[in-house]
């Protein structure tokens, strides 16, 4: 049997088969004028005519993609006093910006929850009456328990204070147009336990007025006649002649937001038009006919005790009729 390595490199002197020596040579060679180059460059920058030492070699073998013959690569040896680079022509020098003194990421805000909060603020899109009542609330936390951890907890407390209050209710009207029945749904609050909503309640109760007056204002000669409120008004005087009881709320209340303020009390369905049916008047009675009904839901509830009356514990413990 030939012996395992055959031929000699004449660049690194390094054994190989010969059927690999002719491939490895030419990279051989062209590798070693390479780094010869190199170190060439880094004496002339130091200033040194000091001959290039030659670096050790190892070798991985691994197979040519040319010819398909395994033969292996010489890797220069790691040197410790490694010389910087010449510079050549064009050649480009990044000079890095020094970090500023303050490098804290959330400033100008006072904190990292501050810069939060202020971010959350705009992707909500709240109005300014929003953010001041928000920030109000956050800040009672110091004295509060605040218990709500996420929505699933707040969507809980939810369902708890709904029964709290007048919900809204789903009927099924039916109205013939055409020798067709056609279906409505309408949803709708009570107008009674709306009312009672808020002749129960303790922070609206202390503003309601049940007693008609008449105010005048003295324009230095005589006292004028003025309205400003609904008790003030001439047939509210005289409907207490049959002695009802009517409460009611002041205008910064009634015509304000929140409770006590406007209310949302149903939905009217909406009638799609027809093509066919289309400005008939057979079609114009019968949206009316769909609206009139969805209407009387809304008055159920007043119907019988409109006649009857009806005793109910107000606020302040007393029942009024």
């Amino acid at each position: 049997m030939p012996p395992e390595w055959t031929s000699i490199c004449n660049t690194c002197s390094q054994k190989f088969k010969s059927y690999g020596l002719v491939a490895y040579q030419k990279a051989c060679k062209r590798d070693a004028l390479w780094m010869q180059e190199d170190h060439e460059r880094q004496n002339a920058q130091a200033g040194s005519n000091t001959a290039p030492a030659m670096h050790e070699f190892t070798y991985d073998p691994y197979v040519n993609p040319d010819e398909g013959l395994p033969f292996t690569v010489p890797q220069e040896a790691p040197d410790d006093h490694v010389l910087p680079p010449a510079f050549q022509q064009d050649d480009i020098r990044t000079e890095h910006h020094p970090l500023p003194e303050n490098t804290i990421p959330w400033e100008p805000f006072a904190s990292h929850i501050d810069s939060n909060f202020a971010e959350l603020i705009l992707k909500a899109k709240l109005t300014k009456l929003q953010m001041n009542e928000l920030i109000g609330l956050i800040r009672c936390t110091v004295l509060e328990k605040f218990s709500v951890t996420n929505y699933d907890s707040i969507c809980k407390m939810w369902d708890v204070a709904s029964p709290c209050h007048a919900n809204f209710k789903k009927k099924v009207i039916s109205v013939p147009h055409r020798d067709q029945e056609h279906n409505f749904n309408v949803w709708y609050r009570l107008l009674w336990d709306w009312a009672c909503d808020l002749l129960k309640d303790p922070c609206l109760g202390l503003h309601f007025m049940f007693d008609a007056q008449w105010l005048y204002k003295y324009d230095g000669q005589d006292f004028v006649h003025f309205f400003d409120e609904p008790w003030v008004a001439n047939a509210f005087w005289d409907s207490q002649k049959a002695y009802p009881v009517i409460a009611n709320s002041p205008v910064r209340i009634c015509n304000g937001e929140g409770f006590g303020g406007g209310r949302l009390i149903g939905w009217l369905p909406i009638v799609e038009e027809e093509r066919q049916y289309s400005r008939t008047q057979s079609f114009v009675n019968f949206k009316n006919v769909v609206w009139h009904e969805s209407f009387k839901c809304l008055l159920k509830s007043l119907t019988l005790l409109s006649k009857t009356g009806f005793c109910i514990k107000c606020w302040d413990g007393i029942s009024a009729d």
